[in-house]
């Protein structure tokens, strides 16, 4: 009867063993994904913010480009019908 306890006691600790392998092992890997998903995180932060003062620029150049326009011609930029 002993002999079958020793046995249960080791086969138990093997696999308490394993499983703290596959946890640690997991771990590592679920580490390795966040790190990755947070540099894809502010890869797109970047290009929002680069997208946005690209937009920004071309909105002042558009503005600016108006404002050298004669009114009737400014209105029909904007979708207004042109001016008799």
């Amino acid at each position: 009867m002993r002999h079958l306890e020793l046995m249960e006691q080791r086969l138990s600790q093997r696999f308490r063993d394993a499983e703290m392998a596959l946890l640690t092992a997991f771990h590592g890997r679920a580490s390795e994904g966040n790190a990755r998903f947070r540099k894809i995180e502010a890869d797109h932060s970047n290009l929002d913010a680069a997208t946005s003062a690209r937009l920004a620029a071309i909105e002042e150049r558009v503005l600016n480009l108006e404002r050298r326009l004669p009114p009737s011609a400014a209105a029909q930029t904007l979708g207004s019908p042109p001016q008799r």
